[in-house]
Formats: C-alpha cells, structure tokens, sequence
C-alpha cells in the first residue's frame, strides 16, 4: 500500500474510486466526483487530498490549508478501508507540520462524537495530539463563524447536529515553534 498525494494525473484512479462507492444513484456518484475533482486535483493551491492506494484508491483524505492561520481543515473524508485512514491522515498532518501548521479543525457528526480521534488518527497521532470540541452546530442551522462556515461546512446546511473539533499538537511535541513574524 502507498500514500500519496492527488493531483490531475490522478483523475481516471479517483474516477474509478467513485465508480466502486456502494450508492445505487449513480447520478449522486458523478456529481460527487465533479466536486471533489473541481476541488482538489485542480490547480487550487489550498485544497489538497491524499490516498492510500492498494490495486486501486481505498481512502482520501482532503484537507483546506489557512492562509490567514496556521491551521488547516479537513474537509474531506472516504474510505473503503477504515484501516488505512489513519495512514493518509498521519500523511496529511506530517505534510502540515512541515508547513508550521500544528493545529486542524474538521467536522463531527455528534454521533460519532466518542469515536472519531480512535477512528481518523492512528495511535501515533492519539499520543501526539490533543482535541477540544469547539463548538456545536445543530441540525439545519448555519455557522455563525465564517472560516468554519467556508472551509468545513461549504456554506450549506447540514442534516443532523454537528460539532466543530480542534485537534493540536500537544506542547511536549513541538520541537521547533514556527515563527510567525516577518518584516
């Protein structure tokens, strides 16, 4: 299995990838594809997706980089193999940390709300980064935060309450603070 980073070579492998997804409306599959091609193997330069690839795509993880903050969104996640999703995450967090960025934020469906660190970050990471829920979003309602509102929620409304969750690099990690100064 290898990880890598999307870019437009790969459309035909992301095609096949939604090609294979287990919905039975296939119009929702191409619009699906569409988005997500029109977002992160295009030439945006803050939007980027990994996968892990085993005889064929089998988890994206795609992510917004700030360019105001030294942080950065998940903005998307599938997978046919929940076990690999801690791999391309612990890929796109190493990516992030070489670019200073030590805290993210994603979406959480309040459900999932006990399980998704053990579910998107390997033990490795779960060691390495604490989280705090930030804020809850409840069903139907719009974000009243404008940088979650743009980068995570996609600036649409969202069936079944959410919360907005901050994953950071605990202080005993960072080595090297980032300067955040220039002249």
């Amino acid at each position: 299995m290898d990880i890598k980073l999307l870019t437009e070579q790969d459309t035909d492998m992301v095609r096949q990838f939604y090609n294979s997804l287990n919905t039975h409306v296939f119009n929702e599959r191409i619009n699906k594809f569409e988005i997500f091609s029109d977002t992160y193997l295009s030439r945006l330069h803050n939007y980027k997706a990994y996968a892990s690839i085993d005889d064929g795509i089998t988890s994206i993880v795609g992510f917004y980089e700030s360019v105001d903050y030294p942080e950065w969104f998940v903005t998307y996640m599938m997978y046919e193999n929940q076990n690999h999703l801690s791999l391309v995450v612990d890929d796109a967090i190493d990516y992030n940390e070489r670019k200073g960025k030590l805290r993210f934020f994603s979406l959480v469906d309040e459900k999932y709300r006990n399980d998704y660190n053990s579910i998107i970050l390997s033990n490795k990471q779960q060691e390495r980064y604490g989280w705090f829920d930030d804020f809850v979003v409840k069903s139907k309602n719009k974000c009243i935060h404008i940088v979650p509102w743009q980068a995570l929620y996609f600036r649409t409304l969202v069936n079944g309450d959410t919360i907005v969750r901050c994953n950071f690099l605990k202080q005993e990690y960072r080595k090297d603070i980032p300067n955040g100064g220039n002249i």
